[in-house]
């Protein structure tokens, strides 16, 4: 009896663990659910990366002449 139970739990931990390997596969997992927990923790996450400290340089070929 307890052999049939120990096969029991082995295939239902085999069969969940096939299941998550697919579904990480096909990429169903969203990442809104990270991004919620982050705010909860109290991180900032943001999806836009940030913005440079110092302007880009111009350059003078691009700049019209008066």
């Amino acid at each position: 009896m307890k052999i049939v139970g120990y096969c029991t739990l082995w295939a239902i931990a085999a069969s969940l663990l096939v299941a998550m390997c697919i579904i990480i596969k096909q990429g169903h997992v969203q990442s809104d659910s990270a991004k919620d927990s982050d705010i909860v923790a109290g991180k900032a996450v943001g999806r836009m990366p940030a913005e440079p400290s110092a302007p880009k340089p111009v350059s003078h070929a691009s700049l019209s002449s008066v």
